[in-house]
């Protein structure tokens, strides 16, 4: 649940607004290249602002994304004709 401020929130919000794994945000988070802090022994706090800028860096290498994309791109490219063959 996301703090009443809504700048931090559990590891699932997190996994949520940043587009990829629990495992990712916790490694990461270890690393200290993502701002958090431990609410108790199992929990952690993410911030908000780190998940939005952690989904905009994995954006160009997510295949989620790239397949959002080329449905995108697919639909608005115009279907080629079909010749009729007897």
């Amino acid at each position: 649940m996301a703090t009443p401020d809504g700048k931090w929130c559990n590891i699932y919000e997190a996994v949520e607004l940043a587009g990829c794994t629990a495992g990712l945000i916790r490694l990461r988070l270890r690393e200290g290249r993502l701002d958090g802090w431990k609410a108790n022994e199992r929990s952690w706090m993410v911030s908000v602002e780190g998940c939005k800028k952690l989904r905009a860096e994995l954006a160009p290498h997510s295949n989620v994304r790239k397949a959002e994309r080329a449905a995108v791109e697919s639909a608005e490219k115009p279907k080629p004709r079909r010749r009729k063959t007897r």
